[in-house]
């Protein structure tokens, strides 16, 4: 009898011990490529005919870009586009997702102005968390007890802040290791006399041993374009 509960204990800490270091083992390496792939959702909010797992072989001129965009040593990718490429939903939704859910951190995405920020928000983000479950599990959008807003996302392991470049307390407030700002060509130049607000944006993440910044518009007037 001593022997058999002896080795009855024996397969209980062997199989306690599995569990626990099943749990601590760190995740499989996984691509923004393979993440989009795998977890991504399209919402039927966005656009109805494509609602449903996330391909990128309907928009495969974003392929590139995305991989680009988890390449060892790529610290910076800079997307010069035309309008309505499906580049917003694809790329920066995507990178969004995957730094909220496969390797989470702290990040901030810049826009021209508020309005924009919180219009991202109600038509491009908050559609995409409701339709992918493993970011749903992850953001309560509505709880006010995590200090979520339409400007702020609270997930295990970091932070998204929607901020505006015309707002100096906005763009120096959040040290971030991913950095994204959309239509560089409007966001400010001179942020109240304190500079450039893509170079104070930059400034948040340069003690960052791994940041990462994404910047992605459509150009306007030749030679004065910022993302030209």
């Amino acid at each position: 009898a001593a022997i058999a509960d002896a080795d009855w204990a024996a397969q209980a800490l062997e199989s306690m011990l599995g569990r626990v270091f099943g749990k601590l083992r760190p995740r499989p390496p996984l691509s923004p490529v393979e993440w989009a792939e795998k977890y991504r959702r399209l919402s039927s909010e966005e656009n109805p005919d494509f609602a449903g797992p996330f391909r990128l072989e309907n928009t495969p001129v974003l392929r590139g870009i995305l991989a680009a965009c988890g390449e060892r040593g790529v610290r910076r990718v800079v997307v010069q586009k035309s309008a309505q490429i499906g580049y917003t939903a694809g790329i920066v939704c995507t990178l969004m997702g995957y730094h909220t859910h496969w390797r989470p951190c702290v990040q901030v995405a810049m826009f021209p102005r508020e309005k924009s920020a919180k219009d991202f928000d109600a038509e491009k983000f908050s559609p995409m968390v409701r339709a992918t479950p493993a970011l749903y599990k992850r953001i309560k959008l509505k709880s006010r007890s995590d200090g979520n807003s339409a400007t702020r996302k609270h997930y295990a392991g970091g932070l998204l802040k929607f901020v505006a470049s015309n707002s100096p307390a906005d763009v120096k407030s959040t040290s971030a290791r991913v950095r994204y700002v959309e239509e560089p060509d409007d966001t400010n130049r001179d942020v109240k006399g304190q500079g450039n607000s893509i170079a104070l944006l930059r400034e948040r993440g340069k003690t960052i041993r791994d940041s990462f910044e994404l910047i992605g518009g459509t150009p306007t007037a030749k030679g004065a374009s910022e993302i030209e």
